[in-house]
């Protein structure tokens, strides 16, 4: 049996997705009385809220000015882009080497749902649970702090995208993550690092895409390869 929710955590998750989707977007000013009165709450569960979004980097505060969500930049991005590959790579060869056969099995069924997601809802569902195959991987084998990184990593990447609507993302293949899920689940680290450093689109891409700009990527990321998402 699920605890009931707090008005805090009510409060955060409605604005969380908020800002993720673009329905709040970048530079918006979030206003404690305007939220309480939205939401039917009182001042401590907005602020509260308020403050542990500010600890994910989606809110900023500034004196006499107040919150505000943040407007993330071309290279904030290829930064979060890179810093999950790097630790994407680092939880696959680690839950190779780690992961109990409980926890595979359970990265098999995620798979599954995945594949459901894909065939049979829409595009919010696939990506909760796209987000959530990866934390899987990441939270069974990294520390708590870590964890906490790739989720406001995956926050940013959705928030980003999410600032340009008129980009066409066509709908993932069910079998998406078919391979990675078999080197996951089986003996070669080495192959699974790889196979989840190159699940991630190449930071080309994007600014193929005009998601990101040319001149944010490093040098030595600019090769181009025939990646995933």
């Amino acid at each position: 049996m699920s605890l009931p929710m707090s008005n805090a955590e009510y409060v955060y998750n409605h604005l969380r997705s908020k800002i993720i989707s673009g329905d709040l977007p970048p530079r918006e000013k979030v206003v404690i009385r305007e939220w309480c009165r939205k939401l039917s709450v009182s001042n401590g569960p907005v602020i509260e809220a308020l403050r542990r979004l500010e600890q994910e980097g989606l809110i900023v505060s500034r004196p006499n000015v107040g919150s505000e969500v943040v407007e993330w930049t071309s290279k904030d991005v290829v930064h979060a882009y890179m810093t999950r590959r790097s630790i994407d790579s680092l939880a696959a060869r680690l839950f190779v080497d780690y992961a109990t056969d409980e926890q595979r099995e359970e990265l098999r069924q995620l798979n599954e749902r995945f594949h459901h997601a894909i065939l049979n809802e829409g595009p919010t569902e696939w990506r909760e649970t796209d987000t959530g195959y990866h934390m899987f991987v990441t939270s069974t084998v990294m520390p708590l702090p870590i964890c906490r990184t790739m989720e406001t990593i995956y926050a940013i990447s959705l928030m980003y995208r999410n600032t340009f609507p008129g980009i066409f993302r066509p709908t993932p293949d069910p079998g998406l993550h078919d391979e990675l899920t078999i080197l996951l689940t089986g003996n070669d680290a080495e192959a699974a690092g790889n196979a989840a450093y190159h699940h991630t689109k190449e930071l080309t891409v994007l600014a193929e895409e005009g998601i990101i700009q040319e001149a944010d990527i490093p040098p030595f990321m600019r090769v181009k390869k025939a990646d995933t998402i």
